[in-house]
């Protein structure tokens, strides 16, 4: 959904400002909460590239980031900016897996991000497919959800370590990683 589960926001900022990270890659960015948030703690010597398919999004909350993609998907690493030299500090997937169209895809992204990323930030509804969250937003093919992500299936990821978990009312926030 172009706007997280407001009790997500603290887990996601907090996982991301102990990274202190020189840049982020914002997968599914919606309407640019995270870069605005991110902007306001870590001022504009960061680096934010958003990567959002919708383009009727495209509001105010975009101008905290450097550069927006929005031919990247499903997700092409190829066609994102480098932040200069790879990988980037964090990529955020907030409320992003459930929309793949299975397990399949979802781990395809997922392990793209292999090189591209030190860290990973997901967020995603423990329950997914209820009917009042499947198509909040029916005017974007992409808000459909499809399948319903793990922590299980976040933990087998080969190339990432299951760093946190907080586990929320509606949701979970995780952090990944990478394997050194």
């Amino acid at each position: 959904m172009p706007l997280s589960d407001h009790r997500q926001y603290g887990p996601v900022l907090t996982a991301v400002l102990a990274r202190q990270p020189q840049d982020v890659l914002d997968i599914g960015m919606g309407l640019g909460l995270y870069g605005v948030l991110l902007r306001a703690h870590l001022g504009h010597d960061l680096t934010v590239v958003g990567v959002e398919p919708h383009r009727p999004y495209g509001v105010p909350g975009w101008d905290a980031y450097d550069a927006i993609v929005q031919d990247a998907w499903p997700l092409r690493l190829s066609a994102v900016p480098a932040p200069g030299d790879l990988p980037y500090d964090v990529a955020l997937m907030i409320d992003v897996l459930e929309h793949y169209l299975d397990e399949t895809a979802a781990a395809q992204a997922v392990d793209a991000l292999v090189g591209v990323a030190r860290a990973l930030v997901v967020a995603y509804p423990k329950d997914a497919l209820r009917d009042d969250l499947a198509i909040d937003y029916p005017d974007n093919p992409y808000e459909q959800h499809h399948w319903q992500p793990t922590l299980q299936w976040l933990a087998t990821r080969p190339w990432m370590h299951l760093v946190e978990v907080h586990s929320l009312p509606d949701s979970y926030v995780c952090v990944l990683e990478v394997v050194t």
